[in-house]
């Protein structure tokens, strides 16, 4: 998951950089625009900055007259609303060894995207959403959509980030962003085509930075090597074929190679046996990585909601450095939140 966060952030940031080369007047409005965004909230926090910030340049812009690259210099911005139609191609096998690639190369990224925003809020807002449900609603949206001459959309880490630090925390908010921006292209057409391409590209610029995992290097050092591993190497094959599904598949190949034993693991156990206590002996264990300490605290958690006490013998110090990693890091399970074992 986190060598998808970090390539995804670094694709972003690289697919930004045309928007800043031409001459130094781009940086300079680029860094403008940056900064806006980044020293405004310490100020005030009622209009989200990536609004200001794109405003501003806009004006700089239009007021000095300066000759760059706009929204209306990269196409046609149509205002009128699309309308239902269904494509005229023959539906055979040929045209879905040509389709389905894509949609399942699209399906796969946006599915793993939008699980792990749903997974971050969930952390940020310390409440559950109903990952089916989301799930779902995205792929009925993306099927309609499609009738209307729509392209496929999903949840969007960085933005979901941005729009929570600037106070949005229900799906109104999300609301409201489509909103806005289907009544800029409608009603504010005139003014939308004289937005900078670089305004845009410095918002996400912020977002990529963003979306990019920062803790994830600072804990190279001290994660064990398999987590590094798997991260680097979605990283590395995502970069080089510009391809997050590619990435993604390789991530989850390396974690079954490496975290298969978990589910062997957490499958050795009846929880559902009538016993007042269990002894896990763990001193001839080698604890890799923290999926490991995850399903031992599973184990642990499963019991106790029986009612069985269960005492953990022979934990090594390696297995306590990663349980106290984890309750630094993650939410406290059962072993996070109590010593007793």
């Amino acid at each position: 998951m986190i060598g998808f966060v970090n390539a995804l952030g670094i694709m972003m940031f690289k697919s930004q950089l045309p928007y800043f080369k031409g001459s130094l007047l781009l940086i300079i409005l680029g860094a403008i625009g940056i900064a806006i965004i980044y020293l405004l909230p310490k100020l005030t926090r009622a209009v989200p900055s990536p609004i200001v910030a794109i405003i501003v340049v806009t004006l700089i812009v239009v007021i000095f007259k300066i000759d760059i690259t706009t929204l209306g210099d990269m196409g046609k911005i149509n205002s009128d609303l699309p309308s239902f139609l269904i494509s005229n191609i023959p539906f055979n096998m040929a045209t879905l060894k040509i389709v389905l690639p894509y949609s399942i190369s699209l399906s796969l990224v946006g599915l793993v995207e939008s699980l792990l925003t749903a997974q971050l809020i969930d952390d940020l807002t310390d409440t559950t959403s109903n990952k089916n449900r989301e799930c779902v609603g995205q792929g009925l949206a993306n099927v309609v959509c499609g009738f209307f001459g729509g392209i496929a959309g999903c949840g969007m880490i960085g933005q979901t980030l941005i729009n929570h630090n600037y106070g949005g925390r229900g799906r109104l908010s999300t609301l409201t962003s489509g909103t806005a921006m289907l009544i800029s292209v409608i009603v504010l057409n005139k003014f939308v085509v004289q937005i900078p391409v670089v305004a845009l590209g410095a918002v996400m610029v912020v977002v990529s930075i963003t979306t990019f995992n920062w803790g994830s290097i600072k804990r190279i050092a001290k994660v064990p090597k398999t987590d590094t591993i798997v991260m680097i190497s979605t990283v590395v094959v995502v970069l080089l074929t510009h391809n997050l599904a590619y990435g993604v598949l390789l991530g989850i190949v390396l974690s079954a190679i490496f975290f298969a034993s978990t589910l062997k693991f957490i499958g050795s156990f009846d929880f559902t046996e009538e016993i007042k206590f269990v002894d896990i002996d763990l001193s001839r264990v080698k604890i890799w990585d923290e999926s490991a300490v995850d399903v031992i605290d599973k184990v642990v958690f499963k019991f106790h909601k029986n009612g069985v006490k269960v005492n953990l013998i022979g934990m090594s110090n390696q297995c306590l450095e990663l349980v106290d990693r984890m309750a630094v890091h993650n939410k406290p399970g059962a072993l996070g939140a109590s010593s007793s074992h």
